[in-house]
């Protein structure tokens, strides 16, 4: 057996790695966050592991990063994902709801900019494949509030790719 000692989700078998790892609640930046990793082939090579590893040891740093591009594209005069994210839910979700995360007597900051300071991160994925390797980084408002996140893509390296909305 050839094992690899990664953080957060400890010895993998380069030999015959298991398809999906994972680790719930770790704490990234004061997010408590699940951590998954998913492999394409079951045997890894270890050039393929440094690379995972050299990400999960930034990660703080990638999510960090993930929050300015969360503020950039929030802060976009066009509107952007961010946004769109916010406003489908201002309209979708019921006041008594709402209320548990905004307050409606607060005239001093708008409600969209009250959602948007819950937003945070509940999920890290890596998927990795003999060609790639890319991160998944699901943020929320609340979990038991929706079903839908603001999803950054990013490369091997913890760059961008993109933005989304997904459920």
């Amino acid at each position: 057996m050839n094992f690899y000692v990664l953080p957060y989700l400890g010895n993998i078998d380069l030999t015959k790695a298991e398809s999906h790892y994972s680790i719930e609640s770790i704490q990234l930046n004061g997010d408590s966050a699940n951590i998954d990793l998913n492999f394409e082939n079951l045997c890894v090579p270890k050039e393929q592991m440094d690379k995972i590893k050299a990400f999960l040891e930034n990660i703080d740093g990638i999510n960090q990063q993930n929050y300015i591009h969360i503020n950039k594209d929030y802060a976009n005069s066009q509107g952007g994902t961010v946004e769109d994210y916010l406003t489908h839910h201002l309209s979708v979700m019921e006041r008594s709801q709402l209320a548990q995360l905004i307050d409606f007597e607060n005239a001093l900051i708008p409600q969209i900019k009250q959602l948007f300071n819950k937003i945070h991160l509940v999920r890290v994925a890596l998927y990795a494949s003999e060609e790639d390797l890319y991160g998944v980084f699901d943020y929320t408002i609340g979990k038991i509030y929706t079903n839908y996140y603001l999803v950054i893509k990013t490369d091997s390296i913890g760059n961008l790719c993109y933005i989304t909305m997904e459920s």
